[in-house]
């Protein structure tokens, strides 16, 4: 629906379209972050009692996480549709909250998980929402980077904690899979924009070199009043 708003506010017709996906995906990162947020610090459950909590004694928690289904199973269409990039990702991540509905418990578990995603999120959608410039780029790679390496600390200590608790063996195995699918996931978008960052930061020192030899050429034609081009080593 709010696609569908924000293409009509744009061009005065009713469609799907992947620029305005980009808007909703703003939107619920900075929501499913700010109710992470209030669920965490609320106080529904404390650090210490998260793994395998009864989802009955965290009915905000559980709100939370209906929401956040609801956005994932509409972006995971609206990937399908564009051709996207996502659709792996936001199959994982709608795995969370089946297992949350599955077994009644760890709610309060999956908004952790949430509030961690989105502070990388929301520096990932500022950045597809405005000017792409390299500075943006940079300052994104550099906060979802440490963002991750935050979460991953995170996962390592709930996947020992799920693996003491006493559940079913099937239980386990679901909560350490989902958790390392979710770090392995990240772990490769985490490389792909490392790579892509300095990418562009050697064809921003190739153009600087071309600049270079093109002011000397210019520099050599006014003093010796040559008109030969000279042209830039090549690398």
């Amino acid at each position: 629906m709010v696609n569908l708003v924000i293409t009509y506010v744009r061009e005065r017709r009713f469609r799907l379209t992947a620029e305005a996906a980009e808007v909703v995906s703003l939107m619920h990162a900075c929501t499913s972050f700010t109710l992470c947020t209030l669920v965490i610090f609320k106080g529904e459950a404390p650090f210490w009692e998260f793994p395998g909590k009864d989802n009955n004694l965290t009915p905000f928690a559980n709100r939370v996480n209906d929401i956040s289904t609801g956005y994932f199973m509409y972006d995971t269409v609206m990937e399908v549709l564009t051709a996207g990039t996502f659709v792996v990702h936001h199959l994982n991540s709608l795995a969370a909250p089946a297992f949350v509905m599955l077994t009644g418990t760890s709610s309060i578990n999956n908004c952790y998980n949430l509030w961690f995603a989105e502070l990388g999120g929301i520096v990932y959608q500022i950045y597809v929402n405005t000017s792409r410039d390299l500075l943006r780029y940079t300052l994104f790679v550099i906060i979802y980077a440490m963002t991750r390496v935050a979460w991953g600390i995170f996962i390592i200590i709930a996947i020992g904690w799920y693996c003491l608790l006493p559940k079913p063996v099937f239980y386990k195995a679901y909560m350490v899979t989902g958790h390392c699918g979710i770090m392995f996931i990240n772990a490769m978008f985490l490389w792909k924009h490392f790579r892509k960052l300095r990418n562009k930061y050697e064809q921003v020192k190739s153009l600087e070199v071309e600049d270079k030899w093109a002011l000397s050429a210019e520099r050599n034609a006014k003093a010796y009043g040559t008109k030969e081009p000279v042209s830039p080593p090549s690398p």
